[in-house]
């Protein structure tokens, strides 16, 4: 690891847990460390430890820190936008009785110290099989685009736009890849995403995002199936971290492992796990099932 990626995930734990921030001295390579933030989908997270730890700060061109000011700025301002277009969103099918339930993403961003400064996404909702049709029709007044209809069933989800925030909706939360771990999966699914659902607050409505310990779940599996295949960003990661943090004494561990060994994936649970904790931060304690022997 070069020493500006080493610096970078310093801010990184800073960002998430508080922690002093290491720079060796006389350190300067702060352009490099923005624009891996950028690449990571984290500008809000790390510009907001840049301008508020003084020891940094006050290292920084008045012209850097200038730039760094507009993001925490943009990052809140992006905040309102998906927010109130996800209140749009879940109203409108409401209307129609379709419950929708908010997958990852925004749903995940309340469990950072700051949620406004974790870097928005897609908003990305599960409709089920039933209403993924109906969805379509019912948003069609109010989307600036939408995905061919004829197009729709060849994935998981179909895209569409409401303004420029860009939604997915589900029909299918993720997929396994096995014949074995599909029809197990879609049993696990349909508990997670039906079952004990937690309301979030999201300005005047409550939004429906899944159960916790199915999310936990959840947070990893789609993480994984990225990382396998095409790759993935540590925004991911902190947000599986985030939402472990929270989360600790409130999962069925229980169940959660018989998730996890029925479909195999007790060791990539573990593998990833030990990124969160030597990387990122995360205590021991709170990854459950933790295993030193996969760092």
């Amino acid at each position: 690891m070069t020493e500006h990626e080493k610096v970078f995930f310093s801010i990184l734990r800073s960002a998430l847990w508080g922690t002093p921030v290491e720079v060796p001295d006389g350190f300067s390579q702060w352009g490099a460390i923005m624009r891996l933030a950028n690449n990571q989908a984290l500008m809000g997270l790390v510009g907001d430890v840049l301008l508020t730890r003084p020891e940094i700060r006050e290292t920084l061109s008045p012209k850097f820190v200038e730039k760094l000011q507009d993001i925490p700025l943009n990052s809140m301002g992006m905040h309102t936008q998906t927010n109130n277009t996800l209140q749009l969103l879940v109203q409108t099918l409401r209307m129609h009785g379709i419950e929708p339930v908010l997958l990852k993403g925004q749903g995940l961003s309340v469990y950072y110290p700051t949620p406004q400064l974790r870097q928005c996404g897609d908003i990305d909702i599960y409709v089920g099989k039933e209403n993924y049709e109906k969805t379509y029709d019912v948003l069609l007044p109010i989307v600036t685009h939408i995905e061919d209809r004829a197009k729709i069933w060849n994935t998981m989800h179909f895209d569409a736009s409401i303004g420029s925030v860009m939604v997915e909706v589900h029909h299918k939360a993720d997929e396994i890849y096995s014949r074995r771990g599909a029809r197990l999966y879609k049993d696990i699914m349909a508990a997670g995403l039906s079952k004990d659902l937690c309301p979030q607050r999201f300005g005047e409505i409550d939004v429906m995002t899944p159960n916790d310990t199915y999310n936990a779940f959840y947070i990893f599996g789609h993480l994984w199936r990225h990382f396998s295949s095409s790759g993935v960003g540590l925004r991911q990661f902190c947000d599986w971290a985030c939402f472990l943090h929270t989360h600790v004494g409130k999962l069925d561990l229980q169940y959660l492992k018989k998730m996890l060994d029925e479909l195999g994936f007790m060791k990539p649970w573990q593998t990833l796990g030990c990124f969160l904790v030597k990387e990122l931060g995360l205590p021991e304690s709170e990854f459950p099932f933790y295993n030193e022997q996969y760092v």
